[in-house]
Parts: C-alpha cells; structure tokens; sequence
C-alpha cells in the first residue's frame, strides 16, 4: 500500500520528531552515568552530592540559588545566586567565587572547563576559564545586545538576543 503525501509529511515530522528526542537523551543520560553527581538548590543554598554513595561532596549555604550547572569534566558547578554567577569547586570545604554579578544566561562548553555567560546589560557573551583559578574573561560577542538562552549544539554557541528596541531574533 503506497503512502499518499499527507501521510508522507506526517511520517517525516514524526522523525524529526524522534530524532531530536534522541540527541536530547543522548546528551542527557551520559552525564549522569559518568559524573553519578546531581547539584540541587534548597531553601538555604545548594548541594553537590554523589548519587551512588550519598555523600554531600560539596555545599553553598544561603542565597537566593537557582541554575546549578556541571562542568563537562565534573570538577566545577557554576549557579546563580539572584542575577549573580558563582562557581564552586566540587569538593568539601570549597568556598564559592564570583565570576560576574549580573548575568542573565550561563552555560559550559561540551569541552573542558569554560562558562560561557550574557550579562543582563548590552554587553555581549564572555567566556570565563575555571581550570585557571582565575578570572579570564574574554569578550566572543560584539557589544550592543542582550544575549538569551545560551545553549551549545556540538561545538556550536546559540543564544537569542535583544536589540535595545527590544527586537528578537537568533543568533
């Protein structure tokens, strides 16, 4: 029985469909096997704590933490406290480190121990290296808009931006 061409279209979105379900578990489910770890905000502040064991590997008291994000290797998680971002060593004992206090939208490379982060101000996308201990900021985006929604896709930086007139549109 031959397929007419609306059940063709049909077949076709519900593979896209499927294959971006699958890229999204892909991308998910290793993390966990590998690092065994999750970060979680409380009421009080944040904890890092070993999902096999239990043990709490590393811990944030106070603050207003949302956004807990791991390094791709797994030493850092970097969070947001207000429109503040902080990176912590995951380690017992580690005391937090202000990377920037105003940023809208945060995320790490797929590679290494690079943030890459938007402030809330028209000021671009910067990137901050953990490994080094020390700040490293580096401008990859021309000034002038408000970066959104910062994700990487392979080796590739996507974000939406604002236009100061408040225009949308991708990067």
């Amino acid at each position: 029985m031959a397929l007419n061409k609306i059940d063709k279209e049909f077949a076709i979105k519900i593979l896209d469909i499927l294959l971006g379900l699958i890229l999204v578990i892909m991308l998910i489910v290793p993390a966990f096997k590998t690092n065994e770890m999750v970060a979680y905000a409380t009421n009080d502040g944040l904890v890092v704590k070993n999902l096999k064991s239990g043990k709490i590997l590393a811990e944030v008291t106070g603050g207003n933490i949302d956004s807990p994000k791991f390094s791709s290797d797994g030493k850092y998680v970097v969070y947001k406290d207000g429109f503040a971002l902080y990176g912590l060593r995951v380690k017992k004992g580690s005391k937090p480190f202000l990377i920037n206090n105003n940023v809208g939208s945060f995320t790490f490379s797929n590679k290494g121990q690079k943030v890459y982060y938007a402030p809330n101000k028209a000021e671009g996308i910067y990137s901050y290296d953990l490994g080094k201990g020390k700040s490293s900021v580096t401008e990859i985006a021309p000034s002038g808009f408000i970066a959104q929604k910062l994700t990487f896709v392979g080796d590739l930086l996507c974000a939406e931006k604002y236009i100061i007139d408040n225009s949308l549109y991708r990067m």
